[in-house]
């Protein structure tokens, strides 16, 4: 049994538990019409012999239509969403497209073991991706907790350069296989110091040769940045038909991106992409560019980050240019 009862200007629902005890919580709405709609939820889900604890102001929905208002609420680049999509298919396939309110701790801890054959990376960043879109459903008052247990987020790994005679390698390796447009990916990346996320939304009408710049979707920024077309970049291009349109490469996510690991196996290499982005800021670097001209260049809001992460200086010729500065003063 459940009736409304009015105290001050805001309805409050009374009912009686399964103990016969007298219960009664702040519907905290001044109208009747909403409580009363309020009233025939809740004693809906009594029929069901739903639990109160799961009661909710908002009516129950299925995850796979949650997910959708989550993603509208959204306001960030298509990759992102692309991540979310990913781990969610993920969770309805090994839990099932259940109501939002119904998905408990337990469901989380058997989505882990269900999970356990793919990487740590990817356990982890699917346990993140459904941590934010369940927070956003406890933000939006859909359910009270969240389910998924917030991962540990490890500090991340510094990447390394990829050493410059080991990305020869593997342009030789590609250009004798033939993968001519894998082969463009990895130059066009390294070129540009990009990261993965921007190669992969890198258009053709993107190089402007008239002006000499190029343009880049900055995925972090969600922005467009630009960078001067270098002449070893331009010397590449020509190489290159600029008369098409669209995107240069046909790759839906970076984890569709199957040839760079095994190229990496194949010669004992543990390179990662982004290794493309260092090594180039690396080899500016050395080569004497001003640490304000390199910032602009690897598009960094910070010149610290540049300094820090970016710039490896290569320590026989830091030890060259010293001592030639020492013997220049005697």
């Amino acid at each position: 049994m459940a009736y409304l009862r009015l105290q001050g200007s805001i309805y409050h629902l009374i009912y009686y538990n399964e103990k016969t005890e007298r219960k009664s919580f702040s519907l905290k709405t001044t109208n009747r019409k909403k409580a009363d709609s309020l009233l025939k939820q809740f004693q809906a889900q009594q029929v069901v012999a739903l639990p109160f604890e799961i009661f909710s102001q908002k009516p129950k929905i299925l995850f796979s239509d949650a997910l959708l208002l989550f993603l509208k609420s959204r306001r960030t680049v298509q990759n992102t969403k692309d991540s979310y999509n990913y781990a969610a298919l993920s969770w309805k396939i090994h839990t099932g497209d259940k109501y939002i309110n119904l998905y408990t701790p337990e469901d989380y801890d058997l989505y882990r073991e269900s999970i356990s054959d793919k990487s740590q990376a990817t356990i982890e960043s699917y346990s993140f991706q459904l941590f934010v879109i369940f927070n956003w459903f406890v933000k939006e008052k859909y359910i009270t907790d969240n389910p998924i247990v917030k991962p540990r987020r490890n500090q991340q790994k510094e990447v390394n350069p990829i050493p410059l005679n080991e990305l020869a390698i593997i342009k030789r390796d590609l250009f004798v296989r033939g993968m001519f447009k894998q082969l463009d990916l990895v130059t066009i990346t390294f070129l540009c110091a990009l990261r993965i996320s921007e190669a992969l939304l890198m258009e053709y009408s993107d190089f402007d040769f008239e002006n000499k710049v190029i343009y880049i979707r900055n995925v972090k920024g969600n922005r467009v940045d630009k960078i001067p077309m270098l002449q070893d970049i331009k010397d590449y291009c020509s190489q290159l038909d600029f008369s098409r349109s669209g995107r240069m490469f046909q790759y839906a996510h970076r984890q569709s991106i199957s040839f760079w690991r095994f190229v990496n196996a194949r010669y004992g290499f543990r390179n990662t992409f982004h290794s493309l982005r260092k090594a180039r800021g690396s080899q500016l670097a050395n080569s004497g560019v001003e640490p304000l001209l390199l910032r602009d260049f690897m598009r960094h809001h910070d010149i610290r980050t540049t300094l820090k992460y970016y710039i490896k200086i290569d320590q026989d010729k830091s030890r060259e240019k010293i001592d030639s500065k020492l013997l220049a003063q005697f």
